[in-house]
């Protein structure tokens, strides 16, 4: 069963970019899964805080705030408090790739809690190159979410995958 799911793992992911940062499942950017993801279509970030398992503020190099949605992960409830602890563990130091790249007119903002706007996207951790969703899926910390927007159904069949990982 472990190797059918590494299996389905592999066969989901897109390997479209030559780069050095890889995970089970890649991310989205500029509206295509991207597997390995290249360092140059993100952007190095600092994380400032996390008030859900899937939402997290940064600071990027120039100063700018932003709230970033973790693409296609929901948080459970009763295990936020261990998610949220998980995260910090993972350092501040984060690569963000955003769904719709750098897109100016902010196509896939999504209003969340306080009517707060965020941006769906990925971070992978600059120390381990980690990506966030993916080890939150792995430790059953969060769950899938099938009803992302903003081409995040590209990657939920491969989350999914990860949750039968034990």
């Amino acid at each position: 069963m472990r190797l059918l799911t590494i299996l389905l793992i592999l066969l989901s992911s897109c390997t479209d970019d030559n780069t050095e940062a890889s995970s089970y499942c890649g991310a989205v950017v500029d509206e295509k899964l991207r597997n390995p993801v290249s360092e140059d279509r993100g952007k190095p970030v600092t994380i400032i805080g996390i008030s859900e398992p899937n939402l997290i503020s940064i600071i990027d190099d120039e100063g700018r705030a932003d709230l970033i949605q973790l693409q296609a992960i929901t948080p459970i409830p009763e295990k936020s408090r261990a998610a949220i602890t998980f995260l910090n563990s993972l350092g501040t130091g984060a690569y963000l790739y955003l769904a719709d790249g750098d897109d100016q007119d902010n196509r896939c903002e999504v209003r969340v809690e306080d009517d707060l706007v965020a941006r769906p996207g990925q971070l992978f951790s600059n120390d381990s190159g980690l990506s966030f969703s993916e080890e939150l899926l792995i430790n059953q910390l969060v769950n899938v979410d099938d009803r992302t927007n903003c081409d995040g159904d590209l990657i939920v069949s491969c989350f999914s995958s990860l949750q039968l990982l034990d």
